[in-house]
């Protein structure tokens, strides 16, 4: 909902958005950091949302990234 709570903080020096008490993380850094998606991980949230373009093409990051969140049980999204 538009009251949702919303938080900014920083992960491996790049910043990140905690929305509706950390349900949900967003990260609009371009690149974004293995160290930071991990401490996003660490988070716990239920679902993550990132730019595509910050993996800069980079198919094995963007694809261990998935792997890794669903591993943990996080929806994760690229736009």
């Amino acid at each position: 909902p538009l009251t949702a709570s919303k938080e900014e903080k920083s992960v491996a020096g790049q910043a990140i958005y905690s929305i509706a008490d950390g349900l949900l993380a967003i990260c609009l850094a371009n690149p974004i950091s293995q160290d930071c998606l991990r401490g996003i991980i660490e988070l716990a949230p239920q679902r993550v949302i990132c730019l595509d373009a910050a993996f800069g093409g980079n198919d094995q990051l963007k694809t261990n990234t998935v792997l890794e969140m669903k591993s943990h049980g996080i929806e994760f999204r690229t736009v």
